[in-house]
């Protein structure tokens, strides 16, 4: 959605939604390790993605601003 919006704002609202999404992303995968809902080999897989992920929206948001 982000990508389709010309205004400025707008587009920040978005990204900083998906931004708060993924850091409730990680906390939920840090929770089904805890529980042991996941294995550790899965659990770092996935936090690797979402670094990646987050890394890159990030960056994103920095260059809008």
């Amino acid at each position: 959605m982000a990508a389709g919006v010309s205004s400025g704002e707008l587009k920040l609202k978005y990204l900083r939604s998906v931004s708060a999404k993924i850091d409730l992303l990680r906390l939920l995968t840090r929770l089904a390790k805890d529980c042991d809902c996941i294995t550790n080999k899965d659990y770092l897989e996935l936090q690797s993605h979402l670094h990646e992920i987050g890394r890159m929206l990030g960056g994103w948001i920095k260059s809008i601003k």
